[in-house]
């Protein structure tokens, strides 16, 4: 089993996620409805998004490896159930970010080159 400090790595590593992923959820909503906070969002919503995968894996490894050594019940079941669930939002939450952060640089890309051509050839 994962320890750190002595205590099982599930109890202190679901702390991060449970912080960072309604972070990141807020970020990516006014991401979506404020077009004018993309360019400070973009960035730090990517690189959160992305730091959520590997914490929400490892999460849930530790997690599988303290459901072994635990006596199960009903209540654990679900959670585990809701853990693999997770995981999964996990990684399709980066593809979106990354997506749609992608998207946001080619346009401001091609917005940006337009108008210095535009202010070098409309003169």
């Amino acid at each position: 089993m994962i320890e750190i400090a002595g205590l099982p790595a599930h109890i202190l590593l679901i702390h991060a996620v449970v912080v960072l992923a309604p972070i990141a959820g807020l970020a990516a909503i006014v991401y979506a409805a404020a077009p004018r906070w993309r360019g400070y969002l973009a960035w730090p919503l990517g690189v959160l998004s992305l730091v959520l995968v590997p914490v929400s894996l490892l999460t849930a490894q530790a997690g599988e490896q303290l459901e072994k050594i635990r006596p199960s019940s009903a209540l654990i079941r679900e959670h585990a159930e809701q853990g693999d669930v997770l995981k999964a939002v996990s990684v399709g939450f980066f593809l979106v970010i990354a997506a749609a952060a992608g998207a946001f640089f080619i346009y401001q890309s091609v917005i940006t080159g337009h108008s210095g051509a535009a202010s070098v050839w409309a003169a």
